[in-house]
């Protein structure tokens, strides 16, 4: 545990852990009920994600009615609640526990003629679902690397990177040692999985429609393919109701394109398209939507 953690959050982040492997220890089946029954108290007790979770699904289908709408929040708040649960879980079983809650696969074939066809692939899809789980499925099918980024809580990262790595896959973060890791994983061969649906640093990312908005949207993926040569698949493991179904998309844009606001707009209508499928198995409560252009309000200032 990092050194420069206060008492209180070293105590906090003991009991968060606890609370984790004590619930690693039930069956996968309970994990489904009591997330149902914790995301429903969010919903109902109008936490601050669920804040978050009903402003950005009003801006992103204002075209829903406010019934439809607030059903769509009640039914994320329950999928949320239900991730962190079955995260849990999947930090603290090992990867032959794991892998039969994958019952199903579409599209898998679209991997396997890149790979037939000598070229590296980048995997990018959207916090939807159950990407911890989805990890040790993409490792055990290719050497694979995914970008990854401190969390807030630094004492969550020996967990989170014991947990992946031991599936095998390799944990790059975004510095300027960690971005060449990624070109030589590809260029290697290998796999690399960038989720491109959250917000990079400014001076990595363009602004670029997301549903209705504007938002600051990664470079690096248009980099990554561009000068590897590698095949862009959009992938996510969507929750069923008793394990994961994977789903594997080939982007179908130009990936040569050289402009990056154009780039960025189609990587990103690829991942709304796939959102708009499943709605309620999307992250919302992440503010997707900060910051935005010169010229517009901030869309989250009043939410405590």
């Amino acid at each position: 545990m990092p050194s420069s953690l206060s008492t209180l959050d070293r105590m906090k982040t003991l009991l968060l852990v606890s609370v984790f492997k004590l619930m690693s220890c039930l069956p996968f089946s309970w994990l489904r009920v009591i997330g149902k029954l914790f995301g429903r108290m969010a919903y109902f007790t109008n936490t601050r994600n669920t804040k978050v979770t009903r402003r950005n699904i009003e801006l992103c289908f204002p075209e829903l009615s406010r019934d439809t709408k607030e059903t769509l929040v009640k039914n994320s708040a329950i999928h949320s609640s239900q991730c962190v649960l079955e995260s849990a879980w999947v930090w603290f079983k090992s990867v032959d526990k794991i892998l039969p809650k994958f019952e199903k696969v579409e599209g898998l074939e679209h991997f396997e003629a890149a790979k037939a066809a000598g070229k590296p692939v980048v995997f990018t899809g959207a916090h939807m679902g159950n990407w911890e789980a989805l990890l040790n499925w993409v490792a055990q099918k290719t050497p694979s690397a995914i970008a990854y980024k401190m969390p807030k809580n630094l004492a969550m990262d020996p967990i989170i990177r014991k947990s992946r790595e031991k599936s095998g896959v390799k944990m790059i973060t975004g510095n300027r040692a960690g971005v060449k890791q990624m070109f030589d994983c590809l260029l290697q061969g290998e796999t690399f999985v960038i989720l491109s649906d959250q917000r990079p640093g400014k001076k990595g990312g363009v602004f670029a429609p997301f549903f209705n908005l504007p938002a600051l949207t990664m470079t690096i993926v248009q980099k990554l393919v561009q000068k590897t040569d590698a095949q862009l698949l959009y992938f996510h493991a969507l929750r069923t109701e008793t394990g994961y179904k994977v789903q594997i998309v080939p982007a179908s844009f130009n990936l040569e394109e050289q402009d990056e606001v154009l780039f960025a707009e189609h990587l990103n209508r690829g991942l709304t398209n796939l959102i708009a499928q499943h709605p309620e198995q999307f992250e919302w409560s992440y503010r997707r939507f900060r910051p935005l252009p010169d010229g517009y309000e901030p869309v989250y200032r009043e939410l405590s």
